[in-house]
C-alpha cells in the first residue's frame, strides 16, 4: 500500500497475508497458461513465472496443495515458453500472444523474457534463450531509436514499446552502455511528457 515500504517476500509476510500468497501461487499452479498445461500465453505465462519465482525465493512452500508444486509450475512456464519462442521472419528469437508467429509483439514479449529472466533464480538455464531475443528487438527498433509494438508492421515509436525495449534489452544480455540500449533511452528523454506517452501502432 506504500511505494516506500520495505519488500517483505513470503517470509517477512504476517501469517494471513502468507496463507493469501499460498492461495495465489496455488490458483496460478493449477489455472495459468503454461503452468497447468503445455499452452502458454505469453502475458501469463510471463508474469506467473515472475511472480512464482519470487514466492520461493522468498521463502515460500513448493508444496501449496495445488496439481503440481510450485518448481514443478516454473519448469512447465519456462519449457512452454522456449518452445514458443519464435524463429521466423522479423519475429527471430521474439514471442507473440500464442505460439510461434513469424510477427513478433514486443508488448507481449517483454513479458515472456521478464519471466523466463526471473525464473533463472530457481531454474538456473530459464534464461539461456535469452540472448537469442536480440535479433527481434532489433527488428522492432525504428531508425530514431525508439521501438514499436510490431516487428512486421511500420509502426512509429511509442513510449511503453521503448521503455519495454529497453528493459528487454538489458534482460536479454545487452549491456547498458550497447547502442540499441542508449538509442532506446534517447528516444525516452527526448519524448518524454510529464502528462501522457505516446501510443502509435500506424
Amino acid at each position: 500500500a506504500d511505494w516506500g515500504a520495505d519488500a517483505l517476500g513470503y517470509e517477512g509476510s504476517s501469517p494471513a497475508d502468507q496463507q493469501r500468497l499460498v492461495r495465489m501461487a496455488r490458483h496460478i499452479v493449477n489455472n495459468f497458461n503454461g503452468i497447468a498445461n503445455n499452452s502458454p500465453y505469453s502475458y501469463r505465462t510471463g508474469s506467473a513465472l515472475m511472480g512464482l519465482s519470487l514466492f520461493l525465493s522468498t521463502g515460500g512452500p513448493d508444496n501449496v496443495g495445488g496439481a503440481r508444486t510450485v518448481r514443478q509450475g516454473i519448469a512447465a512456464g519456462v519449457a512452454a515458453l522456449k518452445g514458443s519462442q519464435s524463429n521466423a521472419g522479423c519475429n527471430v528469437g521474439g514471442w507473440n500472444y500464442y505460439g510461434q508467429s513469424s510477427n513478433g509483439d514486443l508488448s507481449t514479449a517483454q513479458y515472456a523474457i521478464a519471466g523466463l529472466s526471473a525464473a533463472a533464480a530457481i531454474q538456473a538455464d530459464a534464461d539461456d534463450t535469452l540472448p537469442n531475443a536480440i535479433p527481434f528487438l532489433n527488428n522492432s527498433q525504428n531508425a530514431d531509436g525508439g521501438l514499436k509494438y510490431r516487428c512486421a508492421y511500420n509502426y512509429n515509436s511509442a513510449s511503453a514499446m521503448t521503455a519495454a525495449g529497453g528493459w528487454s534489452y538489458r534482460l536479454s544480455t545487452r549491456a547498458g552502455n550497447s547502442n540499441d540500449v542508449q538509442r532506446a533511452m534517447a528516444w525516452l528523454r527526448d519524448n518524454y511528457r510529464y502528462d501522457s506517452h505516446i501510443i502509435t501502432n500506424w
